[in-house]
């Protein structure tokens, strides 16, 4: 038979855990930001075996949770685009077209003093705070090639295909936080300093640091007007 004594060291420390883990803090939420929009120009542009689809786009970045969320606004980047086949909200909807273009890893003065001018003790005045329930809008002019023929390597569909769809649905993906911007700009690295900067920050709102897509945004291909290639750049 056990000592009582060891019975009562083993609920004291049983009692120490449960006390340990009670006091730990919970992980921070999430941001949540919902992205919406709409299609308000397409152009299309004639060039050898591929066709380039320009489009502006108007962009809504509304904070659907319960506290206010912080974007660094002005280094917002598209970095993927993915077109379905089906309109917006239909569950059967079939990839056509996936598309992403990652900004190179830069180590320039620029960016160290981008670093330095957003390393504060509270959010600059380039960090724009979204209360609960508040839409910030963004207008967007993209573009990107598409080929003339169903790129089989990369599994998407060609112009015509996209075209004959009817009425497929168009995806976007941004990033919200500048990889460059970290002392390290590695891929497989923590957000370091968007991590301190979260945590500094917090009692102005949530910094965010990860990427966010689009709902699903209803586009219409056989409505974009051709442009001739001598046009750009005007």
């Amino acid at each position: 038979m056990r000592h009582p004594l060891f019975n009562w060291v083993r609920m004291a420390c049983a009692s120490c855990l449960l006390s340990f883990f009670a006091a730990e803090k919970p992980p921070p939420a999430a941001p949540t930001l919902k992205l919406t929009g709409r299609v308000e120009g397409c152009e299309v542009t004639e060039d050898g075996s591929h066709v380039r689809l320009s489009l502006r786009l108007r962009l809504d970045f509304t904070n659907t949770g319960d506290a206010p969320v912080l974007v660094l606004w002005d280094e917002l980047l598209l970095v993927a685009r993915h077109i379905g086949d089906r309109p917006p909200g239909d569950a059967q909807e079939r990839r056509l077209y996936f598309g992403s273009s990652s900004p190179s890893i830069e180590r320039s003065e620029e960016w160290a003093k981008r670093r330095r001018e957003v390393d504060r003790e509270s959010p600059p005045e380039e960090v724009r705070r979204l209360a609960p329930g508040e839409t910030l809008t963004l207008e967007k002019d993209d573009w990107f090639t598409l080929g003339r023929a169903r790129s089989h390597s990369a599994g998407n569909a060609s112009w015509e295909e996209i075209k004959a769809a009817g009425r497929p649905s168009l995806r976007v993906t941004f990033q919200t936080w500048p990889l460059n911007i970290e002392p390290r700009a590695n891929p497989s690295d923590d957000k370091k300093l968007g991590g301190q900067l979260r945590e500094r920050w917090k009692a102005s709102g949530l910094l965010a640091l990860d990427g966010v897509t689009s709902e699903p945004i209803e586009f219409s291909p056989q409505t974009c007007k051709p442009k001739e290639k001598a046009d750009e750049g005007r």
